[in-house]
Parts: C-alpha cells; structure tokens; sequence
C-alpha cells in the first residue's frame, strides 16, 4: 500500500499517519486497511485541491467523490476543508485518495490520506457490508481478490490472511479452491513468502496428490536455509506418512541449518496443539528427543514439554546439565524450570543439588514461573 506521507513535520504534528500507526500498531506489523474502519467517523473517497500555506498553519480543499461512512449530518456534502497543507501534485489529473477522520472533542481530526485507484475503492467498500467481527467472512471476502493485478488490493487481502490465527486459516482453508492454489505454487512470477501461505491453503483443501508438490515446495526453502513451515503442514495434513519422513529427516540431523530445523519443532507444536490426530504423540516426541540433543535449540522443545506437562524425557532433559559439556545459560534455565514443574523424584533431587550451589538461580526461576503463572490467569479472565 502506498500511504500518502508528506514531511516529518506532517507526520508528527499534523497527524497523517500510515495506517498501521494510525491505529496503534507498531511499524512493520502491518494491519489491512479494513481495520481503520471502525475507528474512523468519517470516510472519504476523493481528490485534494487549492492547497494553501504549509503545514499545520495551511489547509487543503477535498472534492468527494463519494462518502463511504459518516454520521448523518455529515450527509450531502461535497467538499471539506482540512486544516493542514497536503501536495496537490498535477492539478490537471489530480491524486484519488481515501481520508479517514476520527471524531475528537466534537471535530474531526484526519489522520490518514492515502492514495488508490478506483479497483481499490470498490475493493474496500466490500468491507463495510460485513460483519468485522467475523474473520471467516472477512477471508472468505478477501479470497477472490488474491493475486489481484492491482498490487494494493492484493497486498491488502494477503494482509488479512496473514493476519489471521492459525485456527482461522484452516477453517476458510477447506473452503477454498485447490485449483487455483495448485496454478499459484507452479508460477514463478508468485514470490515464495505468498508461495508459503498458499501451501498450508492447499493443506486444507486438497488431496494426497498435492503433498508431492507441496514436499517439493519445503525442500526448495529449505535449500536455501528458508522457512518452510506452512507447506510443511500442508504435506504433513495431505500425507502424514511421507511428510513426517521428511520433517524426521531434517530434525535428527543437526548439521542442518537452523531454520529447517526450527520448522520441526513448529510443526510439532501445530500437531500437538491444533492436530493431535494426524500425527500419533510418540512420533511427535521421537522428533522433540532429536532436538533436545542439539544445543543451539534444545532450550526450546524442553520448554514445551514443561508447557505440556510431558515428562516422559526428564532423564533426557536432567542428564544436559550433568553432561560434560556445560550447557548455555538459557539451556540451563530451561532445565531448572522443567526440573521445578517436574514431579519425578529425580527432577527434586537435582533441584535440592543446584540450591545449595546455586539458590538465587533458584529463587529467579520460581518467580519467573510465578510470574508465568499470573500472565496465563490474567488472559483467561
């Protein structure tokens, strides 16, 4: 999306902000735009003209062209006044644009200004016929307009995709088109990061047959030392067989890059968390025994079997602090928290051992469980 950013000073002191920002999302966690609808009292579709002074000290006329939300009295108008200064451009084929404004201590305050084409404002509309609170319905909206031959409207829809939860995803998945999903994965023009969406799609729309395009798909990012999480659970859900060699494979050899290995460990945290039928659990710890013996992440599946409450490796998990190599301290943390959570008397004998050498190492692992403990009963309340 190309958001119309005049100078610094416009942006701080004269409120034309991107989107994201605009609506108190941090830079680089990118929003669609339909997220500003609820937020804003008046929408506009238009053009800016007869742009006078600078800066907050000046003021732009707007020409509306059509009036997309606003409250009744605001009904019929065909021009407003925004009290800051806004470049014009080529006066004879003038910038469409959408405004958005929010209703501050009874005036309107425009916080955004950003340039489209009509597509685009035809495009957006859509959204105000929905419900915004159903994702799937927002999805199974955005659907059509992927791979759209205008770059705004297709970034936009790719956002709400991305946007949504993994649950979300697999939901409007089934209801898709494997077929358009198969002719995205085979063009080249298509870039990997959309590539990686639409595989887990195809996961869950499409057959056996499709896990042989989708395996083909992983090996390609993982080649490259890439993330391939996504058509890795496509294969995974279309063929559970062949793609659990495949994951199995990259996660017991740790002279693998990081990454792939790392999509191992996701994909285990999917199928536990979202899938437990697909994969049986003992193939799912055979892979988290894997990467527990690899040093540069096993801090990471040893806290998800404290999460879990699985303490079917402690022997594992205990024998890297006894080993010979003195594991990192995240490694070691990790450990200790397992070893509090854990009921086995060998996980108490090793915590009776580390507090007489080390008590505050201890009493700082406690608290951080403590503190844990809280942020979980905070979110369910």
């Amino acid at each position: 999306m190309r958001f119309l950013l005049t100078l610094s000073t416009a942006l701080g002191v004269l409120g034309l902000l991107p989107a994201e920002q605009a609506n108190g999302c941090p830079p680089g966690q990118q929003r669609s735009l339909r997220n500003s609808i609820d937020s804003s009292a008046v929408i506009l579709y238009g053009w800016v003209k007869n742009s006078q002074g600078e800066g907050a000290q000046g003021t732009t006329d707007f020409a509306i062209t059509a009036i997309l939300k606003s409250p009744p009295a605001f009904s019929g108008k065909q021009e407003v006044r925004i009290p800051r200064a806004i470049p014009v451009g080529d006066p004879q084929s003038p910038q469409r644009m959408l405004v958005f404004a929010e209703e501050y201590k009874g005036k309107l305050d425009y916080t955004q200004g950003i340039p489209v084409s009509p597509a685009f404002v035809e495009y957006f509309q859509g959204f105000l016929t929905i419900d915004q609170k159903n994702t799937t319905a927002v999805l199974r909206y955005c659907w059509p307009f992927m791979e759209h031959s205008d770059p705004d409207i297709l970034e936009d829809a790719l956002r709400e995709f991305r946007s949504a939860s993994m649950e979300e995803l697999l939901e409007i998945g089934k209801e898709l088109s494997p077929e358009r999903l198969r002719s995205w994965l085979r063009d080249e023009r298509i870039s990997p990061p959309r590539k990686m969406l639409y595989g887990l799609l195809l996961g869950c729309c499409g057959d056996a047959s499709d896990a042989c395009l989708l395996r083909e798909l992983v090996v390609s990012q993982w080649t490259r030392g890439s993330s391939a999480f996504e058509p890795l659970l496509g294969s995974i859900m279309l063929n559970p067989r062949d793609g659990w060699a495949q994951l199995l494979a990259v996660a017991e050899d740790p002279s693998r890059e990081f990454m792939p290995r790392y999509d191992t460990l996701r994909a285990v945290r999917f199928f536990h968390n979202l899938r437990p039928e697909v994969v049986p659990a003992t193939d799912r710890l055979a892979v988290i025994r894997h990467l527990i013996e690899q040093s540069d992440m096993c801090d990471l599946p040893i806290e998800d079997l404290r999460r879990w409450g699985n303490w079917s490796l402690t022997g594992a998990v205990l024998s890297k602090l006894s080993a010979t190599e003195t594991p990192l301290p995240i490694v070691r943390r990790a450990i200790i928290r397992y070893a509090l959570c854990c009921p086995e008397e060998q996980a108490r004998e090793l915590i009776r051992e580390v507090e007489r050498k080390d008590p505050e190492l201890i009493k700082d692992s406690r608290e951080l469980l403590r503190r844990e403990t809280d942020e979980q009963n905070a979110q369910k309340q």
